[in-house]
């Protein structure tokens, strides 16, 4: 909520706990100091000034500026995701209840998210570059990992994958960006199937 109770956003909404990584900087660095205090099982109320926060600018219409933020949380449990044939774990944020699996040969668009699991550091995100990256399911334009997670999504889903260094950029990494070897973590919309 903001400080003068106005809810900004829960899981409610969802009707189920959200999965979260503590380290990778998914949110304001604030929920990742919080949680590694924090023991499963328990609930806990905490400010985050607006300075590490959105800060001046705000967020749209819901949050103004220098608005300091008040989450209360219930730590439920450490969880595992589902995992597909390769070992890819996967959790689903939201969505995916309705609609139908996308098919082989079908165009996907998508925004995403990645992290270097070892390190943490986010390392390329669809947001950076402005634009949703679009790619046909089955084929070898992506990563494996991504066919494989795609296949398990419906419109509109989004989900939160730990892929195998095998199912990315295994041995050869990507220069400057992900180690040899590294296991990585993304973050996945499916916004489109054409």
């Amino acid at each position: 909520t903001l400080t003068n109770g106005k809810m900004i956003e829960s899981n409610e909404q969802f009707k189920k706990a959200i999965p979260f990584v503590v380290g990778l900087g998914m949110t304001f660095d604030a929920f990742d100091e919080v949680l590694q205090k924090c023991n499963y099982g328990d609930k806990i109320r905490f400010t985050i000034p607006a300075d590490k926060a959105y800060g001046k600018k705000g967020r749209g219409e819901i949050i103004p500026p220098n608005s300091d933020l008040i989450y209360e949380m219930d730590i439920v449990q450490q969880v595992s995701g589902k995992k597909t044939k390769s070992g890819i774990e996967y959790f689903n944020l939201f969505g995916g209840e309705k609609g139908d699996l996308p098919k082989e040969g079908d165009n996907i668009t998508l925004s995403y998210m990645g992290w270097v699991k070892k390190t943490g550091r986010l390392f390329d995100a669809s947001a950076a570059n402005g634009k949703l990256y679009e790619f046909v399911l089955g084929t070898g334009t992506a990563i494996k990992a991504w066919h494989e997670s795609v296949a398990q999504m419906r419109e509109g889903e989004k989900i939160l994958i730990i892929a195998p260094s095998a199912t990315c950029y295994g041995s050869n990494g990507v220069q400057e960006l992900v180690p040899p070897n590294s296991d990585l973590i993304y973050i996945l919309e499916l916004k489109g199937v054409n």
